[in-house]
């Protein structure tokens, strides 16, 4: 009988034992407290790609617009080449087509036309010539030039080209007038270098250019 108390005794010592023993141990593992690491903030960049730590980028419609162009816009009227160019090709045509030798060129504006003065012989022959130079539109009978009034074909393009060369532009008018018994070609010039028209006088012997006035 006291044996089997003895035994219950020592069986019960031995579990409160154990249980002591675990519950002083505590859970498995490190117990020491976790400290929490820095918070990195991320951001969304345009590609839909993650970015470190970077400020977020306000899209304003400012910032979306596209800047304008500094280029210049290209026309889409004739140029100063080719408005010369056919200027002198119309020359070269009213030339061919009347016989001469070409004493005065205008610029008629308002029917989009070339007006040559062509001198054949004794008389001269107003020749309208298409805006490209190409096509003789009409011709009629002109005044007869001044006495000692004379020229050469050719001699009218190679005074614009001197013109052109002494100061760059887009031809309007070129006319062989005389000054004082002195023979020489006027050339009007539009839209300049400069930004002005200007009127050159042209030598018809040397082929000096001066400005007239």
């Amino acid at each position: 009988m006291n044996i089997r108390r003895v035994s219950l005794s020592l069986i019960a010592s031995s579990a409160l034992a154990v249980v002591a023993c675990g519950a002083s141990e505590g859970p498995t593992g490190d117990t020491s407290p976790i400290t929490p690491g820095p918070v990195v903030a991320t951001t969304s960049s345009p590609d839909g790609g993650v970015g470190d730590g970077a400020s977020p980028t306000s899209s304003s419609p400012a910032a979306a617009a596209s800047e304008p162009s500094s280029a210049p816009v290209q026309s889409t009227g004739e140029g100063a080449e080719e408005i010369n160019a056919s200027a002198l090709q119309a020359v070269s045509t009213a030339e061919e087509s009347a016989g001469g030798a070409a004493v005065k060129l205008d610029d008629e504006d308002f029917d989009r036309a070339w007006e040559i003065d062509v001198l054949v012989g004794n008389r001269v022959v107003e020749v309208k010539v298409n805006r490209e130079g190409t096509e003789v539109l009409e011709t009629a009978d002109d005044d007869a030039l001044d006495d000692g009034e004379t020229a050469q074909p050719g001699d009218l393009i190679a005074a614009a080209e001197a013109a052109l060369g002494h100061s760059p532009g887009v031809i309007d008018d070129v006319e062989l007038e005389t000054d004082d018994g002195v023979l020489y070609w006027s050339v009007e010039l539009d839209g300049t270098d400069g930004g002005d028209d200007v009127e050159l006088r042209v030598d018809t012997r040397t082929g000096a250019v001066t400005p007239e006035g």
